[in-house]
């Protein structure tokens, strides 16, 4: 029994001692090719790097070639185009026409139309507003419910509804509107199905402005007497219905804007 055992542990040992052998002279072998191979690869970069050189040189030589040529061609020009040049200046005759230096009829037609368009937008804003007939209860009653429903639903207020569901922000309009506000959404609501209710935000702010019964009147922007130098808008000091606000469009004359119709008389 020792000796079996002693045979297979010689065995063993030989059997390592013959892979030992066979994976040093794989190494070995390995390493020469590997150099072998690295010193065909270099060969091929420095072929490479040779013949890129020398195409650089000769690109680098084709170009000096060109410049000495475009030299060569400016100063073969030189001089004589400007004296060619100058010379038929001067030989050519030339003739100008005569033309009016100005419109004589300008000034008195500018006077003209300037008279025609000065006036007192003061006076103006007042006879139209004496003009104006008087607004109904239903007329102011609507314009407040419309200006109520602005300030309920602000930007912040408007976001938050958004971020509900239709039937969830619905009910929430349910319990913060009265019956009017709530009619005045519902009819909306009915002629947009999107039912989105930035959407409706911003139909209030166009309905607003369509029954403002404030009167604006815009006027040039020189025109400093009746607003204020910060923000080019002012009350007037008379009737508080009335706003001058200045306009860069306008030169001469001046606008009424009031509710949802535009009085022009201006250039």
């Amino acid at each position: 029994m020792l000796y079996i055992f002693i045979s297979v542990f010689i065995v063993l040992i030989l059997m390592n001692i013959f892979i030992m052998l066979i994976l040093h002279q794989m190494v070995k072998s390995t390493g020469r090719q590997i150099e072998k191979d690295a010193g065909r690869m270099l060969a091929v970069y420095d072929e490479l790097i040779e013949e890129k050189s020398k195409q650089l040189s000769e690109l680098k030589e084709k170009e000096n070639e060109l410049k000495a040529e475009q030299k060569k061609e400016i100063s073969g020009v030189g001089f004589p185009i400007q004296t060619n040049r100058n010379k038929s200046v001067h030989n050519e005759s030339v003739s100008l026409k005569a033309v009016p230096f100005h419109d004589d009829t300008y000034v008195s037609s500018y006077k003209r139309i300037k008279e025609g368009f000065s006036v007192d937008s003061e006076s103006l804003a007042e006879n139209f507003v004496n003009a104006l007939e008087a607004e109904s209860s239903e007329e102011s009653e609507y314009r407040k419910l419309i200006a109520d429903m602005l300030d309920t639903f602000s930007f912040e207020n408007t976001y938050k509804l958004s971020l509900l569901e239709k039937d969830k922000y619905e009910l929430v309009l349910r319990d913060v509107l009265n019956n009017s506000e709530y009619e005045i959404y519902s009819e909306w609501a009915i002629k947009n199905t999107s039912k989105n209710i930035s959407e409706f935000r911003d139909w209030l702010k166009l309905e607003y402005e369509r029954t403002d019964n404030l009167v604006k009147v815009r006027i040039p922007s020189n025109s400093t007497e009746h607003t204020d130098a910060s923000d080019h808008t002012k009350l007037s000091e008379t009737d508080d219905r009335i706003r001058y606000e200045n306009d860069n469009s306008i030169c001469e004359g001046a606008k009424i804007i009031y509710k949802n119709k535009l009085y022009d008389y201006s250039i």
